[in-house]
């Protein structure tokens, strides 16, 4: 068994095996096989396999994301005589990605068998979250607040968009926000904040005005970042929300989905989807109660260069 870079000629039959296999289209969701061939030519990808002389054992593709950050896609593990190839694979996989300035390597797999689990804690993974997609129409919705929002006992928000200018402050919040966060605790620290800013301008298309800091008597609450969809315009999505601890229970995440509904109804938006950790049970309920319903789920595990 022999674990080998996939040459130019091969591309083809490998991502075949690859995209055949996998539930996974998250990052690329319309996209055939091929059309991932200038991405390999870009270098920002590895594409490797596991032979034997009479056949293909495993194939990956590691791929680079602003933010440090580089995603796995594999063909599955569907028995358990895969296991070592897939081991094998990954851990090729994931040192390359890590050698070659990524700060966390993630897979996201659908429903994976207990071979594919065993094979993920073999090369140096740890299951990170349970995530549950979710989306939401934002057609007919009841009357919203065009750009201030009383909150009973509190007082007015004061609806600040992102500009340019707001990194720093922006940096603080988050760090804030993930203190006692149930959204995948156990990244939070992995990557620089700078870095994890840069993956959530990366995630869709990019809007600063999509971007909401609010205010309350001069206090910083948390933020709710919308990124329109790549793939369709009339869609977009939450890649974060997150509230600094303080302020949290006082109604702040719900005043912040319905702020940006209304915004995103006007500038043309008829859907708007998230991914929440399973193990995040208060999202969980608000989602639920302003209208999203599950409509995927995939499990995460990550590695670094800390648990090599």
């Amino acid at each position: 068994m022999t674990i080998e870079p996939v040459q130019r000629d091969d591309y083809d039959k490998a991502l075949d095996i690859i995209f055949r296999t996998t539930g996974s289209r998250r990052v690329f969701p319309s996209a055939k096989p091929g059309s991932l061939i200038p991405l390999l030519n870009s270098k920002r990808c590895n594409l490797y396999w596991v032979r034997k002389p009479d056949r293909i054992m495993a194939a990956g593709l590691a791929i680079h994301h602003p933010g440090r950050v580089a995603m796995i896609f594999h063909s599955r593990c569907l028995e358990p005589g895969g296991i070592t190839a897939l081991c094998r694979l990954l851990d090729k996989l994931s040192r390359l990605a890590l050698s070659q300035g990524a700060a966390v390597v993630e897979v996201l797999i659908t429903d994976p068998t207990q071979p594919e689990v065993q094979a993920f804690r073999l090369a140096g993974y740890i299951h990170l979250a349970h995530l549950i997609f979710m989306s939401r129409t934002l057609e007919n919705l009841t009357r919203q607040p065009r750009d201030t929002c009383f909150l009973p006992h509190e007082g007015r928000l004061e609806w600040s968009r992102f500009t340019l200018g707001d990194e720093e402050r922006l940096a603080r919040i988050l760090t804030e926000t993930f203190v006692d966060s149930l959204d995948c605790p156990a990244i939070h620290g992995m990557r620089r904040i700078e870095d994890v800013i840069e993956g959530y301008k990366a995630s869709g298309i990019f809007r600063p005005d999509s971007w909401w800091l609010p205010r309350l008597r001069g206090n910083d609450l948390g933020c709710i970042l919308i990124n329109e969809s790549a793939v369709d315009e009339r869609t977009a999505e939450i890649v974060y929300l997150g509230v600094i601890p303080p302020w949290r229970k006082k109604g702040i995440a719900r005043a912040m989905l319905k702020q940006s509904f209304a915004y995103m109804h006007r500038r043309g938006i008829k859907k708007i989807s998230l991914a929440v950790d399973s193990g995040n049970a208060p999202a969980l309920a608000l989602y639920h109660q302003e209208g999203f319903r599950p409509i995927n789920h995939q499990d995460v595990f990550i590695t670094n260069a800390a648990m090599r």
